[in-house]
């Protein structure tokens, strides 16, 4: 395992223990938070303040996830993309 993908199971466990603790407050469901915080990590965690009127603080969590995302697609694609830029395909 990666120190990236345990960094990221790290903050998914994190912010399900967050929600599992906070959302009682907000008269929410604690385990279905907890388990979509550990699934969808800072997606949920976004959408759970913009819920409970932190709408400022929720909005910039849901950017960084989806700049977050757009980084991980350009790292699983980047190999096919790399192929077909130095292919031949391009020249015919």
């Amino acid at each position: 395992m990666e120190l990236i993908d345990l960094l990221l199971l790290l903050l998914g466990i994190a912010i399900a223990i967050y929600l599992f603790v906070q959302t009682p407050k907000f008269s929410k469901n604690r385990w279905i938070w907890a388990i979509l915080g550990i699934f969808f990590e800072l997606l949920t965690l976004g959408i759970f303040f913009i819920k409970t009127r932190r709408k400022m603080l929720g909005w910039i969590i849901i950017s960084v996830w989806i700049i977050i995302f757009i980084f991980r697609l350009f790292l699983v694609f980047q190999p096919i993309i790399s192929w077909y830029l130095h292919s031949d395909i391009l020249l015919k």
